[in-house]
């Protein structure tokens, strides 16, 4: 294939994309969904004591003057959450029917992010009023704070049409409901309707019928421990244009160990290079400065005498009742005069409320400290000379010169289209920025000191992952089991060098930082340790907005919308 055939086709799939998308929309524009109204929409949601809601909608359809087949009813599954996860809802359609009881058909497609409910016979016609009771249950999509949990329910959704009566109603186990709001109009309006709430259940109706696209949005704040302590299931997010150059701690460093094996061999370290602490060689590693981080600083500074660990049961109902964990974090009497400034300042975010501090209760407000931390060991990093260029600004400078350059090449392209017929002439430059954009996460680069200190770290690294296979070396080396744990979590390794020393006891190593419950071995150590700092790892990232915060401040979950067909 020759290059000019080859910037054909890539022009004309680029042309194809614009001319489908604008095609999409005009189809969608000319099948409006119109001519009926949802006479009344009314959502009755019962919390349950496991954190799942069971939720009977009654969506009564007038359509009067015109003929469908029945309704859909779209409700959104998964929400943005951070950069690197989703929040995902589990829900499960338990029936359809009319208010009678009588079974409607009905099928349920996933499409994207949406769970679409489509009710309705597609050999039959209906007119007039028609009414639909669509139950199903959903978990995970209550939200967890210090003082209490929530539920923050975007009840109607938008839909095409007026929707003359909204109404909903919560049910509480317990009785322990302590505030409740409501939103109505455009999403995001402040607008409050109706509300009261008796005997455990809060009720809400919209003050006037709602306008196309316009939704009803209803908050519950209740007592702890009512429920089992609501926590967001998070999945990775999927790959999107550079899904092909997956990033990650893996992949980081596989592709920093084949650089470095290009260049200069890898000698195995017993101990850190230059001292450096976990955070800092995490850095080295793989550009990041990130929550795993954070979370083997946490356990360092432990290990260092600053804090004590101690693993517990839950209070309240959820503990008791399911054995959920916690932790308690308290400081020591050693003064944190001698860290780093982005260990004091995880140090500080940690007690910021007083000492000692359940893990549980860091969730909504840790977040500022990490970000702070995380922006420090970045500057720390290129003083010491390590990077050229701060690595997040770098990549994020490169990030956003590819997508001008993206820009500039479509409208350059446009231009030339329009007044030469030589639109293919700027494909060059559009496809470059593309590529620039996908490839600013490499941006960052490494100073001749930087790579010296790469080549070393994977050194240490792989010191510490192959220990399993030196046991007996490190019988009489109890010292370092807990000195290097916190290397061990950035590493992804704990396992392994829990392995190492599986035959010796190493509680006298441990027990002046970390108190769990059971018989104390390395190997049972190391999992509850993983268990902690994957709670660490949830806590310290929990913001408010899409991340589930408080409903009082105007996000919700649920939402989507519906129509007919």
């Amino acid at each position: 294939m020759t290059v000019r055939r080859a910037f054909f086709l890539l022009w004309i799939a680029l042309v194809s994309c614009v001319l489908g998308a604008s095609g999409s929309a005009g189809s969608s524009a000319s099948a409006a969904d119109t001519g009926w109204a949802v006479a009344s929409f009314n959502a009755n949601v019962a919390i349950q004591t496991d954190g799942s809601l069971d939720v009977a909608e009654t969506i009564v359809a007038d359509f009067d003057g015109v003929q469908r087949h029945g309704i859909v009813r779209d409700i959104p599954v998964v929400y943005d959450y951070d950069q690197q996860h989703d929040r995902v809802y589990d829900l499960g359609v338990e029936s359809v029917t009319d208010p009678s009881g009588r079974r409607l058909p009905y099928t349920v497609t996933r499409t994207g992010s949406v769970e679409e409910i489509r009710v309705g016979d597609p050999n039959v016609l209906v007119s007039g009023q028609q009414a639909y009771v669509i139950r199903y249950r959903v978990r995970d999509a209550l939200n967890g704070f210090a003082d209490h949990d929530e539920l923050f329910w975007n009840v109607t959704g938008a839909w095409p049409v007026p929707i003359e009566r909204a109404t909903a109603a919560v049910a509480v186990p317990g009785n322990g409901i302590q505030r409740i709001t409501c939103f109505e109009g455009p999403l995001g309006s402040t607008a409050t309707c109706h509300d009261d709430a008796t005997a455990g259940v809060a009720r809400f109706e919209a003050t006037r019928p709602l306008a196309e696209g316009e939704q009803l949005t209803v908050v519950v704040g209740f007592a702890k421990r009512i429920v089992q302590e609501p926590r967001p299931r998070l999945v990775a997010k999927p790959a999107g244009l550079a899904g092909f150059v997956r990033i990650d701690p893996v992949t980081v460093a596989l592709a920093s160990l084949v650089s470095v094996l290009s260049s200069d061999p890898i000698v195995i370290e017993d101990q850190p290079p230059d001292n450096l602490r976990p955070a800092q060689i995490g850095l080295i590693l793989d550009e990041r400065a990130d929550t795993l981080d954070a979370t083997a600083t946490i356990v360092d500074l432990a290990v260092r005498g600053y804090l004590t660990i101690s693993e517990i049961t839950a209070p309240g109902f959820a503990g008791q009742l399911f054995g959920q964990q916690d932790w308690r974090i308290e400081r020591t009497s050693k003064e944190p005069g001698d860290l780093l400034e982005y260990e004091d300042i995880l140090f500080r975010g940690l007690f910021a409320t007083g000492s000692p501090v359940l893990l549980s209760a860091l969730k909504d407000h840790f977040h500022a400290y990490l970000a702070e931390a995380e922006e420090s060991l970045y500057r720390d990093a290129t003083k010491r000379g390590w990077f050229a260029w701060q690595p997040d600004e770098a990549r994020t400078h490169w990030l956003l010169v590819g997508l001008g350059v993206a820009a500039l090449g479509v409208a350059l392209a446009f231009g030339l289209g329009a007044l030469l017929g030589a639109a293919i002439v700027a494909v060059p430059v559009a496809v470059g920025g593309v590529a620039m954009a996908a490839l600013s996460p490499w941006m960052p680069r490494r100073t001749a000191r930087g790579s010296e200190l790469l080549r070393r770290a994977l050194g240490f690294r792989q010191y510490v992952a192959t220990a399993e296979t030196s046991r007996q070396r490190f019988n009489e080396q109890q010292g370092i089991f807990a000195a290097y744990l916190p290397y061990a979590i950035v590493f992804h390794c704990v396992d392994k060098w829990a392995r190492a020393f599986r035959d010796v006891d190493v509680q006298n190593a441990t027990r002046a930082w970390y108190n769990g419950p059971g018989i104390f071995t390395a190997v049972a150590f190391s999992r509850s340790l993983q268990g902690f700092t994957s709670e660490v790892s949830s806590a310290i990232v929990s913001t408010p907005g899409a991340r589930g915060a408080s409903g009082f401040s105007g996000w919700s979950g649920g939402g989507g919308g519906g129509g007919s067909w």
